[in-house]
């Protein structure tokens, strides 16, 4: 909706928009096309936990997408990187557990894990929330080692901590902080991955 305009029927043909939308990029086109969803497992959760969508549209949503790699991307104009801090399979595994999806939506994908951060890449992260915050760390140098140590360098977690710390107002981060961060984010049923995506 645009002011007092309204587009018919999006939210019903969407389907049919996006694959006549990647149709027109590709064969308009001379040049590769590489379209990256980034956070795509957030994008994923958040249309299962919408009011308006639910669990079936993200269903279908992922279905057809790969559809339209099995369609188009032999092209060589198009070329999709799905993305995220959180692995799709669990967003997956998810929907197989609760709703019974079958499908096999990124089979004709490569999986290609990334890694974590470097140890100074993780103590970067955490000086900038937490000593921008005001918050000193108890010696440092084996706080940030303990960080990357039990994190492996995975941004999510890294920040996780360090807002629980920050929320906590201490005067003083301890190693025994991170602990308690990754305890609560391993066993609290409460925590919001996807919230805020």
């Amino acid at each position: 909706k645009f002011g007092n305009w309204e587009l018919p029927g999006v939210r019903i043909l969407w389907k049919g928009l996006l694959k006549a939308l990647i149709q027109d990029i590709v064969k308009n086109t001379n040049h590769k096309l590489l379209i990256m969803l980034d956070e795509f497992p957030h994008f994923i959760n958040n249309i299962i936990k919408s009011d308006d969508a639910g669990p079936a549209v993200a269903m279908e949503f992922l279905s057809t997408l790969r559809e339209i790699r099995q369609e188009w991307e032999s092209s060589n104009q198009i070329r999709f990187i799905l993305a995220g801090s959180i692995g799709l399979h669990l967003v997956l595994d998810q929907l197989r557990k609760e709703e019974g999806y079958t499908d096999k939506p990124t089979n004709d994908m490569m999986n290609i894990p990334l890694g974590g951060m470097t140890e100074a890449e993780t103590t970067l992260m955490c000086e900038r929330y937490l000593e921008d915050e005001g918050i000193p760390r108890e010696s440092p140098d084996a706080f940030s080692a303990h960080l990357y140590t039990k994190t492996e360098g995975l941004p999510l977690y890294i920040q996780y901590i360090c807002e629980q710390i920050q929320n906590r107002k201490p005067a003083m981060a301890t190693v025994g902080d991170i602990d308690l961060g990754l305890d609560k984010l391993m066993n609290d049923t409460e925590i919001e991955w996807f919230r805020d995506a």
